[in-house]
């Protein structure tokens, strides 16, 4: 259901005005203006509504600016290894299984998956729907090509000093002309999407 109007009726009708009524919403950045429809959940008494969301069409800010602070965000990290490691009956091996975790991903869903060639499809699809489609179309970047050549910089940087003067004089270097602004809006997307987690010095 992607209309809003069309899900307010729903959810309205399941309503029971005699008891708390618990509301959840999955996907909700698939409904459009659904800010609205939650909005009008959140002002009735008898209601607690949580969404969720995988991508960034919801981010902090604009759920600060849609829903006026009345929210509480909790932010879910893909699998620690000891959460992987929970999940599997067979907890020997822990080297083999680091490597698996790191080449299969650390997403949840991939657990499910079990093929090397399912999880390699699924993993695409998450690159594609999360890159090429959120961060992308939300920042309007036009030369697609570039942001990947950050991303792998940064990828291949893990744990490693970086700073967007570095990278934009080592993409030039290369032969990709790009400017330390454009490096630093970039990053700033990543970063916004999830993609990316900057740690700060100490």
């Amino acid at each position: 259901m992607t209309d809003r109007r069309a899900l307010h009726a729903y959810v309205k009708d399941q309503l029971r005005s005699n008891k708390m009524n618990y509301v959840f919403l999955d996907e909700i950045q698939q409904v459009e203006e659904w800010e609205r429809t939650v909005d009008s959940l959140f002002v009735k008494k008898n209601c607690d509504v949580y969404i969720t969301g995988s991508n960034a069409g919801l981010l902090s800010g604009d759920l600060a600016t849609l829903l006026s602070g009345r929210y509480v965000e909790i932010k879910m990290l893909p699998l620690s290894f000891a959460e992987y490691l929970s999940a599997l009956p067979d907890k020997r091996e822990l080297s083999r299984k680091f490597a698996t975790y790191l080449s299969n991903s650390s997403f949840p869903y991939a657990l499910e998956l079990g093929k090397p060639k399912d999880i390699r499809a699924y993993l695409n699809g998450v690159y594609a729907s999360v890159v090429l489609k959120d961060v992308v179309k939300r920042n309007k970047i036009a030369d697609v090509s570039r942001l990947e050549s950050v991303m792998r910089f940064m990828f291949d940087n893990v744990g490693n000093l970086c700073n967007a003067k570095r990278i934009a004089e080592a993409m030039t270097s290369g032969g990709r002309k790009i400017s330390v602004h454009t490096v630093e809006s970039y990053l700033e997307a990543l970063g916004n999407s999830f993609i990316l987690y900057k740690a700060g010095r100490l």
